[in-house]
């Protein structure tokens, strides 16, 4: 077994260095491998079979792997999880297939799987954390370039900027992972150019007619999937078709259709899944993984409860700096996401806590300062149930000297590179901490000057990306958030 999964790396990695090596300055969307999977090629030339029972509800597991760096910064926040598999489910209603989690979530630290810049550590993190009879997830912030790839029968990685809500990132790579190839299959690699004449062949795979008469033997082998020559994302018009015109080896021009799942056009145009796709998704399910089928029967549903008897109260003024927040407990909810922030959209948290009691106890809340709060319930079924209402509270008055510290506060630049140093300036010594978010929230860095009792501090800045970031920094017992602006 060990033998034939490097083997599949090796091929892999072999494939995918020939196809960037052939690719220009296009965005990478998708890193699996185009070599059409075994089973498909042989369930193409024979009739097709029935997969999943019509009508009846396939329940798949799903293994979650969130991945942070070594310090266990960086973590795919449970909420935005969960709006992507509500997507992901959304997206497989035609497919009857719904998704939920098995198991408790796995979170792992480490660095070199976190962000890698090619697929050997993926190989690796995938190799060491598959858990058998689910489809494993990974989490990560940058796989090998990609939004994401599949490794067939080993598991899905996925780039957490690219399965927001509303995007199709992670349909795309289950299909893979049901053995769908990309609607361009054997375009990989090759970038296509407005209205040239493709080839009979083109990297040594038929090149699909648009009048469909080799379609059962070129492209991605299904026939009610047009043909598509597009191998690098790209924008639809308002038929959802593309905009770029193509030429096949008979001459015949036509535009690729956006809305298939399996494509590279941009997810405002994507949709769906062919019939046919939906046919060989079911009989792989059936054929290459039963042991997916009844693993469990499902839970209640939480989708339509609403989170209930919220306290303190919103609008609560004059509140304890050690304030205690409840909510009426959900039937059958198995944890609640709290998050406390000082910004109305939370684009920065000061509490971001998963709980399984309906309480949380908040301490060192700052004097005078509003805060605004929401809580959401969930469970291994539920994905798309919403936040409470925001609610605020502000927090009593008890002395102005930590105020007029906080006043006294310098941070420059504001406007950097990304190779800048920021220097902290405070008005009397102190040691510091500082914990480093872009603009949704997500924890990049973190600076821990504990053992330096000064009134400058420096913090490095640690090849950020162009865009707004948020500094929230603690010094004598003092937490300010400082927005900084990083350009090109």
């Amino acid at each position: 077994m060990l033998r034939q999964f490097a083997a599949l790396c090796a091929l892999f990695l072999i494939t995918t260095l020939n196809l960037l090596a052939q690719s220009g300055p296009v965005e990478k969307f998708c890193g699996t491998t185009p070599e059409k999977v075994a089973w498909l090629k042989q369930y193409q030339l024979e009739p097709h079979t029935t997969g999943a029972q019509r009508g009846a509800v396939q329940y798949i597991p799903l293994s979650i792997h969130i991945v942070g760096n070594d310090e266990g910064v960086g973590y795919f926040d449970l909420h935005k999880l969960d709006a992507a598999i509500c997507q992901l489910n959304e997206d497989y209603v035609q497919v009857g297939f719904q998704f939920y989690i098995k198991g408790d979530i796995d979170y792992i630290n480490n660095s070199s799987w976190f962000s890698h810049q090619d697929f050997e550590p993926g190989y690796e993190l995938l190799g060491q954390n598959k858990v058998p009879k689910s489809i494993n997830c990974f989490t990560v912030a940058d796989p090998a370039g990609n939004c994401g790839y599949s490794v067939y029968g080993q598991g899905i990685v996925l780039k957490m900027s690219c399965i927001q809500e509303n995007s199709h990132t992670w349909a795309h790579e289950m299909g893979h992972a049901f053995s769908l190839p990309h609607t361009f299959s054997g375009w990989e690699g090759t970038t296509y150019q407005s209205l040239e004449q493709a080839p009979e062949y083109i990297n040594g795979n038929e090149v699909e007619r648009k009048d469909g008469t080799n379609c059962n033997s070129a492209g991605d082998g299904f026939c009610d999937t047009p043909s598509d020559y597009l191998s690098y994302r790209w924008t639809c018009n308002n038929d959802n078709f593309s905009t770029v015109s193509q030429k096949d080896p008979l001459a015949n021009v036509f535009q690729s259709d956006g809305k298939y799942f399996m494509s590279y056009a941009m997810d405002q145009c994507e949709s769906t899944f062919s019939a046919e796709q939906i046919e060989a998704i079911q009989s792989n399910l059936v054929q290459e993984k039963a042991n997916l089928l009844n693993q469990k029967s499902p839970e209640v549903d939480i989708d339509q409860n609403v989170v209930t008897g919220l306290l303190p109260l919103t609008n609560s003024v004059d509140m304890p700096v050690n304030t205690t927040f409840s909510w009426d407990p959900v039937p059958y909810a198995t944890s609640y996401i709290f998050q406390l922030s000082r910004f109305p959209n939370f684009a920065v948290s000061e509490v971001y806590q998963v709980t399984s009691a309906a309480t949380v106890d908040v301490e060192n809340l700052k004097s005078g300062k509003k805060y605004f709060w929401r809580v959401r319930a969930r469970n291994a079924w539920s994905f798309c149930n919403p936040f409470t209402e925001t609610h605020t509270l502000t927090v009593a008055t008890l002395s102005a000297t930590n105020d007029l510290i906080e006043q006294n506060w310098s941070v420059s630049p504001t406007l950097i590179n990304s190779s800048n140093t920021i220097r902290v300036e405070l008005p009397e010594a102190s040691a510091l901490k500082c914990r480093v978010y872009t603009l949704f929230g997500e924890l990049i860095q973190t600076t821990d000057d504990s053992s330096n009792n000064s009134t400058t501090h420096d913090i490095q800045v640690q090849q950020w990306k162009p865009g707004v970031y948020f500094l929230e920094i603690t010094a004598s017992n003092v937490r300010k958030v400082f927005k900084v602006v990083v350009v090109s």
